[in-house]
């Protein structure tokens, strides 16, 4: 039975990170078109809330969060090193701020929220610190300005899975 569970959970995480692939892919397409320092990060906001909400729905574990962001990071640092920094960092700040939280639903919306906010700043703190360029005119200022529309879209797209989730309740109860 445990081998099941496990084959399951691997195998969510692995559809699910390449639809967070696939789907950034096209995001990170349009943001090119507004040439300002994270606005990859506000634009994925609801997309990544949506599916880290649903993911982290699928999966039994408390640390399901960490599970996929870190192995997207390792994914990611194949493209790009300071992307993996990113968002493994992204996603340990997203664990420890749902660690407190016990049921599953609210730890999936906060995480899922947490990460979009947190994938602002950390994106933006690791330009900035490692690969300088345009990102040494970026503010703390701007910083938190990404950080708060991030957060606020990450909202919306964690509202939005919660109800796809209900409509489509076969993406959680499998």
């Amino acid at each position: 039975m445990n081998n099941k569970l496990k084959s399951k959970a691997i195998t969510n995480i692995a559809i699910g990170i390449a639809a967070v692939i696939g789907g950034g892919l096209i995001i990170f397409q349009f943001s090119t078109l507004v040439p300002m320092p994270g606005m990859k990060f506000i634009l994925m906001a609801p997309y990544l809330s949506m599916m880290f909400y649903i993911l982290q729905m699928r999966l039994i574990s408390q640390y399901s969060i960490l599970q996929i962001g870190g192995l997207l990071g390792c994914i990611m640092s194949i493209i790009n090193i300071f992307m993996g920094i990113s968002i493994i960092l992204t996603s340990l700040f997203s664990m420890i701020v749902t660690m407190p939280f016990q049921n599953k639903k609210t730890r999936a919306a906060i995480g899922s929220i947490a990460f979009s906010g947190f994938s602002a700043i950390t994106g933006l703190t690791v330009s900035k610190v490692f690969i300088g360029g345009i990102y040494d005119e970026v503010t703390i200022v701007w910083m938190m300005i990404s950080f708060s529309i991030s957060l606020i879209l990450g909202g919306l797209g964690a509202f939005a899975a919660n109800k796809m989730t209900k409509y489509f309740g076969k993406l959680i109860n499998n």
